[in-house]
């Protein structure tokens, strides 16, 4: 990785050379094929890889890069404690630092252009990571952070307690994102131009007193043989006119170009009250104004509704919620650290069309796949995933232990496998629901 000529952007911590070491060292090992462990080895294209995921990311590059359009990671949070991952950068930030920096830079190399990658992360190490992630990719691929509801209530021994951590999403340019829809009960209204413009709303007035006045939108128009002036008094027009007017005064909202036009393509009313007359415009739900090559034009245009930044604070992206979704295919105590279906579908819906394809390689309990599934299952779509997952051991007395479940891919298996089983019976539609199993090895390929 160069850094030369670009001194200014990077900043060091003990255990940085060697991040950079294994970033730049060649893979250590490769793939073996797992039939037995898989389902529908032949006919699925989805990946579930089981080893250290920074070795499993450099064999992916050459296969997959630029090819991933969602990479959504729930990383470990610095606790303190050491990693199971292989780690030689020290203790407390600087061994978290030295451990996701050259995870984040392969990742990159995988993300399609227009792709995202979203990150879950707690308050600890979220500024280390902004400046991990704006050094690699710059801080304009910086989305949004959104603050995540992780539980409601809770037992705490601490005078404040912890209820939420942060997602934060960052998008190789130029981002890609997939809104939905968007209408309103406001859109009610019909008139002649239905068919191509669809129902249209009435609730903004021509004139208007609340931002900077301009004096060349304010002027006289007729309209039905009615003289209108901006907040229909002739007298504060003329007072306005002599130089007398508020930092906020009234003014019409369009240039007398746009309301000729638009007037004449049917976008204005006039509505007639007691002791006034009032101009209204109308907002339709499938065109809007819009100049081209100069000339005013309707133009057809498709409402979406924006995410909000606080869209992630209600219940069903919680923890609390995430315990439900595995509870609905097998033992919640069979792991402590799923994430919620709902926060992956969301992400997925937002950031991938129907053909896309949808990498986690901190997979976890495999939330993320089952999310893929269920969005596919939803839509008709043929959405892929990789997970990747070092295969953890199980402590003996645990309960995924006691039943069978060595590791925690062994869990994760086990649960694309039960919802597999239910989607089949809810929504018996064709769709990819197999994964082939992949297992890293040490040491070179077989020839």
């Amino acid at each position: 990785m160069a850094e030369r000529g670009r001194e200014e952007r990077f900043w060091h911590w003990p255990g940085r050379s060697l991040a950079l070491e294994g970033l730049e060292a060649p893979p250590q090992g490769h793939l073996e094929p797992q039939p037995q462990l898989s389902i529908d080895w032949e006919g699925s294209q989805n990946l579930y890889c089981e080893g250290d995921n920074l070795e499993i990311l450099k064999l992916l590059v050459p296969h997959f890069r630029e090819r991933i359009q969602l990479i959504y990671i729930d990383p470990p949070y610095n606790t303190g404690h050491a990693f199971v991952y292989n780690d030689r950068s020290g203790g407390g930030h600087s061994a978290w630092m030295g451990f996701i920096y050259p995870r984040l830079a392969l990742g990159w190399q995988l993300l399609a252009p227009g792709g995202s990658l979203a990150i879950s992360i707690d308050d600890r190490e979220l500024p280390y990571l902004r400046l991990m992630a704006e050094e690699l990719w710059g801080e304009e691929s910086l989305v949004a952070c959104f603050p995540r509801l992780t539980k409601k209530a809770g037992k705490s021994s601490a005078a404040i307690a912890r209820n939420h951590d942060y997602l934060l999403l960052y998008a190789k340019k130029p981002a890609t994102f997939y809104l939905p829809p968007h209408s309103d009960p406001g859109f009610k209204y019909r008139d002649e131009y239905f068919s191509e413009r669809g129902y249209y709303k009435l609730n903004q007035p021509l004139d208007y007193n609340s931002l900077q006045y301009s004096p060349s939108l304010d002027y006289p128009l007729e309209v039905e043989g009615e003289t209108l002036y901006p907040g229909a008094s002739y007298a504060k027009y003329l007072e306005r006119q002599a130089g007398n007017y508020a930092r906020a005064d009234w003014a019409w909202r369009w240039s007398k170009e746009l309301f000729n036009f638009a007037y004449a393509q049917g976008f204005v009313v006039l509505k007639r009250y007691a002791n006034r007359v009032r101009l209204y415009t109308k907002t339709y739900q499938k065109v809007k104004l819009e100049k081209v090559g100069g000339q005013w034009q309707v133009v057809p245009y498709e409402r979406t509704k924006r995410l909000s930044t606080l869209e992630f604070l209600a219940n069903p992206y919680s923890n609390d919620q995430a315990k439900k979704d595995l509870a609905r295919l097998m033992e919640p105590a069979l792991f402590d650290y799923a994430k919620p279906l709902a926060l992956m579908e969301r992400l997925c819906q937002l950031t991938t069309g129907p053909q896309d394809w949808v990498l986690d390689f901190f997979a976890g309990s495999a939330a993320t796949a089952q999310a893929v599934w269920e969005l596919n299952a939803r839509q008709g779509a043929r959405r892929h995933f990789i997970m990747v997952q070092l295969p953890e051991a199980c402590a003996p007395n645990s309960r995924a232990y006691q039943v069978g479940l060595a590791d925690i891919c062994a869990i994760g298996r086990q649960r694309l496998r039960l919802a597999r089983e239910r989607l089949q019976r809810e929504n018996p539609q064709p769709g990819d629901y197999g994964f082939q199993v992949w297992r890293w090895a040490e040491g070179p390929a077989p020839a």
